[in-house]
């Protein structure tokens, strides 16, 4: 079988070098695998192109397939690059499915390919290794349907390129998302023509709504008396930081995060942030509603403003990747979510009482800041360790450059609330199963390594993380994260819907039996001393400040750390 011809010259070679070209056309550098036995034409590639002096996309090798999605997440979602993830044939796909399935949730890009054989060792002309017979076989890219924007074969060898081209156009086009394509290797050792991928390809030009539909809600916004922003997840896009806090200035209209804000979206120091999260008190008396880049943000979802107009505003309002969604708009502006905001400022003429609206906002949130404020400090009062008193100590280590990954079920909204934001990027929560966040902390560390990337965890959320292959990425990749566990030895969250929704005076209410909700977990920073990492217990208050700040100082010098925080139950 010939495998390479004249790789030398740049016009013909392998389906390795056809991958990496491919790549470096759509601007990839990135590439992370959890790896299988069809990628051997690119690690061929990958160690001649080294062996040679040249330079090659980086292919990072993980120990689980959903890590490799996540971290690939994150790192996206940080950096905004394109990048690549390879599996290994239907097994990897259905490893990785979890990954996949959040990154079309959250949008996010990504090419994902994965290896199958079309000749089974049938064709005397190519040799394939036994294992494709029987026990690998099964059609990847049926198997990845389900969880991904696009999934489809490549159907020759002449076709790779052109599909690995056009799986990274789909990718990055409205609604974007993770695009498969199952790779037989009879073409990755095939001769490919390397021209064929021409030169680099651009990313999608973003487009905003028409003159007319923009000052359409610019005369609701002339009209309204208590216009209110109601923002999800415009944090993820690029420039929508800044636009929406244009926005929200020029009107002075106050700002919620909704109850399903995945994303740093606004600042929670400035003086029209009113929380949110699902306390909607704010619009009470509002008039009109801008829902900035929503997802689901009525819950139940027939409960919405009772008096408001609402205007949705979003790159990819309707999510087909959901069974059920309702946003009430009564008008829809899609496109880019910063041209939007911006065009919205520029058209909007600023409202004649806006700086009694700004002072009225203003009151309203140091009402709000002081009552946050004194429950902290109850709870440090109280010497307890809680995830009040937890949160005081994450804001006293906090910088403005730090990065939350949050995972956590039970003490989302107490850590949402409490917790400072006060740049884009610096919090981010995935929002499909849990057991995820400790990749996309790794992802989000490897874009921003000058950063400190701390990611929140349940005792439940970290099991269900790949623990021990995503510490051992985390040390292979240089990437040091603080990871901190609220231990509160149990699924509180599952016990919640039970005792809160189901079954008020139930038996399970009544006995507290543990069912459904137990763990009987283990000394988890244990595990730290296996990666050459720090590992912290607390179970006194007085301790926390002390092993937070050691654990970020672990980070710094290379080395992640975990902390075991012990709940009072």
């Amino acid at each position: 079988m010939e495998t390479i011809t004249d790789h030398g010259t740049g016009r013909r070679a392998d389906g390795g070098e056809a991958l990496l070209c491919a790549f470096e056309r759509l601007g990839i550098d990135l590439m992370l695998s959890s790896p299988g036995s069809e990628w051997s034409a690119l690690w061929e590639a990958l160690a001649r192109r080294a062996e040679e002096g040249r330079d090659a996309p980086r292919l990072l090798d993980v120990w689980h397939e959903t890590l490799a999605v996540d971290i690939a997440m994150g790192h996206t979602l940080q950096s905004g690059q394109l990048n690549a993830v390879l599996l290994h044939s239907t097994v990897g796909v259905l490893q990785g499915s979890l990954g996949l399935m959040t990154a079309v949730q959250m949008e996010v890009p990504m090419v994902v390919a994965s290896g199958e054989s079309v000749s089974f060792g049938e064709d005397p002309g190519i040799a394939v290794e036994p294992q494709w017979y029987g026990y690998l076989s099964g059609s990847p890219e049926r198997i990845a349907a389900p969880f991904v924007k696009l999934s489809r074969s490549v159907a020759s060898a002449a076709t790779l390129t052109g599909a690995l081209l056009r799986a990274g156009e789909l990718a990055r086009s409205t609604p974007q998302g993770p695009v498969f394509l199952g790779l037989p290797v009879e073409h990755l050792h095939a001769s490919h023509d390397l021209d064929a991928a021409g030169g680099t390809v651009p990313p999608p030009s973003p487009v905003r709504p028409g003159d007319a539909a923009i000052a359409a809600v610019a005369a609701m916004l002339a009209e309204a008396r208590n216009p209110v922003l109601v923002v999800e997840s415009s944090g993820r896009h690029i420039g929508a930081w800044d636009a929406l806090i244009r926005l929200a200035e020029a009107q002075a209209m106050p700002v919620l995060m909704g109850r399903s804000a995945t994303y740093a979206n606004f600042p929670t120091a400035h003086p029209l942030y009113q929380g949110g999260f699902g306390d909607y008190s704010a619009l009470a008396d509002a008039d009109l509603v801008l829902l900035v880049s929503p997802r689901t943000p009525w819950s139940p979802p027939h409960k919405r403003p009772a008096k408001a107009k609402i205007v949705a505003i979003g790159e990819a309002l309707h999510k087909p990747a959901m069974n059920y969604q309702r946003l009430h708009a009564d008008l829809h502006l899609e496109g880019d979510v910063a041209l939007t905001l911006d065009a919205l400022t520029a058209a909007a003429e600023k409202p004649a009482d806006r700086d009694a609206r700004a002072a009225r906002w203003a009151k309203v949130h140091r009402e709000r800041e002081d009552r946050l404020a004194t429950e902290r400090d109850e709870a440090v009062r109280s010497g307890d360790l809680t995830a009040l008193s937890i949160a005081a100590a994450l804001r006293e280590i906090a910088t403005p450059d730090t990065i939350w990954i949050d995972e956590t079920v039970t003490h989302y909204g107490t850590l949402r609330h409490h917790l400072p934001i006060g740049s884009a990027l610096s919090f981010q929560r995935a929002p499909g199963g849990l057991g995820q966040g400790m990749g996309l902390a790794i992802g989000a560390k490897l874009a921003r390594p000058g950063q400190p990337v701390v990611c929140l965890m349940g005792d439940g959320g970290f099991l269900y993380n790949p623990v021990v292959q995503a510490l051992g990425a985390a040390r292979d990749l240089d990437a040091p994260v603080l990871f901190v566990v609220f231990d509160n030895a149990g699924y509180r969250a599952m016990r919640g819907g039970v005792t809160n929704f189901h079954y008020p005076h139930g038996a399970l209410a009544r006995t507290g039996a543990g069912f459904g909700n137990a763990i009987a977990g283990f000394e988890y920073h244990g595990l730290a001393g296996l990666f050459g990492m720090t590992g912290l217990s607390v179970r006194e208050l007085p301790d926390l400040l002390p092993a937070l700040r050691a654990g970020l100082a672990s980070c710094r010098d290379g080395r992640s750390a975990i902390l075991h925080l012990t709940l009072e139950k």
